[in-house]
């Protein structure tokens, strides 16, 4: 079974979440002015998001050894489920906790676009490893 080094999807994961941290700590804390929902709907929207990279990569580890019909059922079978997920979770944070909306989406998707970037070069890293063996 290919492995994946799983030291640098950590260091990875955690210099984006500093990198995203930085970038958004001035402008929520100026926006949020006092309003700790804020603060909690984006930490929220972050942990999410965090969460997803987390699920995606324990399932392309989990399918490294298999066949490439199976591989490829897996990643995008579980990207699917993995967006209703995030759909459903972001519904129900503004509908029934009712946090902030605008501080939850731009946190989610912000740190989701980055995590995707993370995400798709741990899957180009896992099939051009797969092509070499």
């Amino acid at each position: 079974m290919v492995n994946i080094d799983r030291k640098v999807f950590v260091k990875r994961l955690l210099i984006a979440s500093v990198c995203i941290i930085a970038v958004g700590i001035y402008p929520l804390l100026k926006a949020a002015e006092g309003d700790g929902r804020m603060i909690i709907s984006a930490a929220v929207g972050f942990g999410i998001s965090m969460a997803n990279v987390i699920v995606a990569y324990s399932l392309i580890v989990r399918s490294l050894g298999r066949s490439p019909q199976l591989f490829n059922v897996t990643i995008f079978g579980s990207m699917l489920v993995r967006m209703f997920a995030i759909l459903a979770l972001v519904w129900f944070c503004i509908s029934y906790v009712e946090l902030p909306p605008v501080s939850l989406v731009v946190s989610l998707f912000g740190s989701y676009l980055v995590f995707l970037v993370i995400e798709i070069q741990l899957l180009l890293k896992s099939t051009n490893t797969k092509a070499k063996v």
